[in-house]
């Protein structure tokens, strides 16, 4: 279906209503085996990259990245959109390169016997985009709390500067020898303190 004007949630979801929403992280059990994993992941990254000349070009900031790449043919639906579900695989993929890029990526995290997986999407659609565009994708980290993350990325048309979706994204960090949640490392804490406490400082505003 097309993503014009749709909302992914007929009601919108509160990502940082902490109190209740999640057990403490000792009692949490994800019910998977492992977490997600995604073949190749390396040479999907390494391609992104070198695709967007990342890897050589700056240092990477942890809490905020920007990549473009064109729509694809695959990607559209039957009425020439991009299918909706898209616009969540698009979210998925620049966190991934993100972490990547940023060095706190799968192995960092593996060396740190855990990793992220998703737990909770929200998504707002605004305007649909075509094949021919290419679009913007950012990526910001918003928090970093316990064993939660939330990520906010805008997808934007680049040729106009359309805002085309918004993906608000929770996850979990889970030990990889039993897929619970377990505080996240306390590095990745510190380094978003800052936006966690104007997330939080605005949420409590509200």
């Amino acid at each position: 279906m097309g993503a014009a004007g749709r909302k992914g949630r007929g009601r919108e979801t509160n990502l940082f209503a902490w109190d209740g929403d999640l057990p403490p992280a000792q009692q949490v059990s994800i019910k998977m085996p492992r977490p997600i994993q995604v073949a190749n992941v390396e040479d999907q990254v390494a391609e992104l990259l070198d695709l967007h000349d990342v890897q050589n070009s700056r240092v990477v900031d942890p809490l905020e990245f920007t990549v473009r790449w064109p729509v694809r043919g695959y990607e559209l639906d039957s009425l020439g959109h991009v299918n909706n579900a898209v616009y969540l695989s698009w979210a998925e993929e620049v966190a991934t390169a993100h972490a990547e890029a940023a060095g706190y990526g799968r192995d960092w995290s593996a060396s740190r016997g855990g990793g992220w997986i998703i737990r909770k999407t929200q998504i707002t659609y605004h305007r649909p985009a075509v094949y021919g565009d290419e679009v913007e994708l950012t990526v910001r980290v918003e928090l970093v709390r316990g064993a939660r993350g939330v990520r906010r990325t805008t997808i934007h048309r680049t040729a106009d500067r359309e805002l085309l979706a918004e993906v608000l994204t929770e996850w979990v960090w889970v030990r990889l020898s039993d897929g619970r949640a377990v505080a996240a490392p306390r590095e990745l804490v510190e380094l978003a303190a800052a936006v966690t406490a104007s997330t939080l400082a605005k949420r409590r505003a509200r």
